[in-house]
């Protein structure tokens, strides 16, 4: 093996090494944290301050006009030519 290969070999598994050595550690951190997790708690949170700060929901009001058939058979013999 020529010293060149050798030195990318042991440098690659010493980077190895460092990135998977602190996995075990990270992963005991992550367990341990997640023992005091009550599931919905954060987004139950969310729901009761988006309800404390929104305003009361108005139902809005729509206004609509009558229905005129004169003024469609109009657009749609303009529409082919006839009048």
């Amino acid at each position: 093996m020529t010293p060149v290969c050798h030195q990318v070999t042991c440098n690659y598994f010493q980077m190895m090494n460092a990135l998977a050595s602190p996995a075990p550690v990270q992963f005991q951190t992550l367990a341990e944290s997640s023992r005091n997790y009550e599931p919905g708690n954060q987004f139950s949170e969310f729901v009761r301050l988006q309800q404390a700060n929104s305003p009361q929901f108005v139902c809005p009001v729509y206004q609509f006009e009558p229905y005129s058939a004169g003024w469609y058979v109009l657009i749609s013999s303009s529409c082919f030519g006839e009048t």
